[in-house]
């Protein structure tokens, strides 16, 4: 269903976990496990895994969905583990550094 109708190409779509998961929050979090990762992936130079000063959909994936997993199951005794639809050619860039030149 959802999955035919987003699935296009052009579109990357991350999901905190497969469709039979639950996707856990904690209270110490003040977020779910799946957003926190990817924020500290994004806000560090850690998900840069090709050190290009950017992270693309793609980094952030690997990034997080090892530590979600490791995270919900060691709290849990269940697995959390986010997907991805990569419907575009090449790597696309969540988060490029900003400049003086390039701050809005």
């Amino acid at each position: 269903g959802l999955l035919a109708d987003v699935a296009t190409p052009g579109r990357i779509i991350l999901t905190a976990s497969t469709a039979e998961q639950g996707s856990w929050e904690f209270g110490e979090l003040k977020n779910g496990v799946f957003t926190k990762f990817l924020v500290e992936g994004l806000q560090s130079t850690a998900a840069d895994a090709n050190t290009n000063g950017q992270v693309s959909a793609e980094e952030a994936f690997a990034y997080l969905a090892g530590r979600v997993d490791s995270f919900v199951l060691s709290r849990t005794g269940y697995h959390q583990n986010p997907q991805i639809y990569d419907g575009v050619a090449g790597e696309v860039n969540l988060i490029q550094p900003f400049t003086v030149d390039t701050c809005p």
